[in-house]
């Protein structure tokens, strides 16, 4: 049995505190509350045994947002319906869409428009969008469009999954986290890690892309 606790003013059961059983029984909804063979503390894929989840991904690096329709400039956002996307990306047979878990693409710079194409935010979860910012505070705006996402396709996909990249994409990725001015302390690292990690499990159609596109640095 599992229990939900709201804690933090984001309600995603319609109560602060509510239970629930899950068995492996045939759900309608296949998959979502399932139980895991070997983790009790995660939901599973309802599969055979041994046979391999095909995954047709489709990538929307921006697709959660939270500027995805209210920016004006075309350039900058504003790119269309983001519910219109992810009906549009299951129509053509994705199973997985891969994105940003806070909306945006690269860079270690939440100020930043980035990318050749004008992304218009970077992968940022902080709500201090400076380098050397602040990195206790996330952005709970941010956080809330991605579930509005997330939770959107739950309710109306039992087969779609969201590859979520959870750090800002940059490829030196170790160096940037552990930079004297721009980085985080080993407390920050820990607590980002534990949070990330508590919110985005919550959701049964999510999986964890920890790092892209790494470089050696040094380079040996």
């Amino acid at each position: 049995s599992w229990t939900v606790t709201d804690k933090g003013g984001i309600r995603l059961t319609g109560a602060t505190s509510s239970s629930f059983d899950a068995s492996d029984s045939d759900f309608a909804l296949k998959g979502k509350l399932r139980k895991h063979t070997d983790n009790a503390n995660r939901w599973a894929t309802d599969r055979n045994t041994g046979t391999a989840f095909l995954a047709l991904g489709d990538t929307q690096y921006t697709l959660m947002d939270k500027v995805w329709t209210s920016e004006p400039d075309s350039s900058k956002g504003g790119a269309g319906d983001w519910d219109a996307v992810i009906d549009n990306s299951y129509d053509n047979g994705a199973t997985l869409i891969r994105a940003g878990a806070f909306g945006g693409y690269s860079t270690w710079n939440g100020t930043a428009t980035v990318g050749p194409k004008q992304y218009p935010r970077p992968n940022w979860p902080w709500a201090d969008g400076a380098a050397d910012g602040n990195k206790d505070v996330y952005d709970l705006v941010q956080l809330v469009a991605t579930d509005t996402r997330l939770m959107y396709s739950i309710n109306k996909y039992e087969d779609l999954y969201f590859e979520l990249i959870i750090s800002p994409k940059t490829k030196m990725w170790g160096t940037y986290w552990e930079h004297g001015t721009y980085g985080c302390t080993a407390t920050q690292i820990e607590s980002y890690r534990k949070y990330m990690t508590a919110r985005f499990s919550a959701y049964p159609n999510v999986i964890f892309q920890l790092v892209y596109d790494i470089d050696l640095y040094p380079p040996p």
